[in-house]
């Protein structure tokens, strides 16, 4: 009876010290459900997560879709990326696939003025040459098609 009692009293004692931890680093970064849960389980154990996940839920600590909006927008503005690659990016993060497809159902992402931006940003810092502009907005993971088009415009 007495090893129960201690045995509650450290699994409490974990849960508080894993919900402190969380705490911390969201207070300095937002992270999506699959990566709290890869650090969570990491330095506390796999038993206490989903209790955890539950409770930053309903704090609105953590929320897949309030970071795919706030994480596209920053890709758009800092280092712009073709929908392609946000996908690939968004779902190695852990997020499911319906979450993504939805945010990219209900919001529309402006390539065309990404690859533009780009261009006009490589064309300034060096005489870049039509083909390696080409590989570069394909590994930036734009569409090939947008990519020709616009740069017609400037070749």
């Amino acid at each position: 009876m007495n090893d129960s009692k201690n045995d509650e009293i450290n699994n409490k004692d974990r849960v508080q010290k894993a919900l402190s931890y969380c705490y911390s680093i969201i207070k300095r970064k937002i992270y999506t459900e699959n990566e709290i849960r890869i650090k969570v389980s990491r330095k506390f154990g796999e038993d206490i997560v989903d209790a955890l996940i539950v409770r930053l839920k309903k704090e609105d600590l953590v929320n897949d879709k309030i970071y795919i909006e706030l994480w596209v927008r920053d890709r758009i503005e800092l280092h712009p990326e073709g929908i392609i690659k946000m996908k690939f990016e968004l779902k190695r993060k852990g997020i499911p696939d319906n979450i993504i497809n939805d945010y990219f159902r209900r919001n529309s992402v402006n390539e065309n003025v990404m690859i533009r931006k780009l261009i006009k940003k490589k064309m300034k810092s060096n005489g870049i040459n039509r083909d390696k502009l080409y590989n570069f907005l394909l590994r930036r993971g734009f569409v090939s098609e947008k990519i020709s088009n616009i740069l017609n415009e400037y070749y």
